[in-house]
């Protein structure tokens, strides 16, 4: 639960002021070490998705910083298999959003709190 509610206010303010603020990110890190994944999840889940991420952030704008940071921790918290399945329905979320709004980019925190939600429908809908 918390975890949905820091995603939640980072998805708001995604979408209002297109900002993720530290303070959040500093959050979800810190419920990362109480998650109950294995070392192995969390370390893969916050460096492999997030390095790629920065080099393409490092040469094009349309990428900030708090992307990067935003990604690094909730995959830290996810793990890397988790992260991927929610990485699905926010890419998802992310072309539609982006389609329907006219716009080259959506704000991250925002179409992947909607990923994650589908995701943990869908988990639920499964039994799991």
């Amino acid at each position: 639960l918390m975890f949905l509610l820091l995603i939640l206010y980072a998805s708001y303010t995604d979408y209002t002021r297109r900002e993720i603020p530290n303070s959040i990110i500093l959050c979800i890190y810190v419920l990362s070490l109480a998650s109950n994944n294995l070392i192995f999840e969390r370390i893969t889940g916050f460096l492999i998705p997030a390095l790629p991420l920065f080099f393409i952030a490092l040469k094009y704008d349309g990428i900030k910083g708090g992307d990067v940071k935003f990604l690094s921790a909730v995959g830290a918290y996810l793990g890397l298999f988790n992260l991927a399945l929610v990485l699905i329905p926010t890419t998802v979320t992310a072309v539609v959003w982006s389609y329907v709004r006219s716009e080259k980019s959506a704000p991250l925190a925002t179409v992947f709190c909607i990923g994650y939600i589908i995701f943990k429908i869908i988990v639920f809908l499964k039994g799991g």
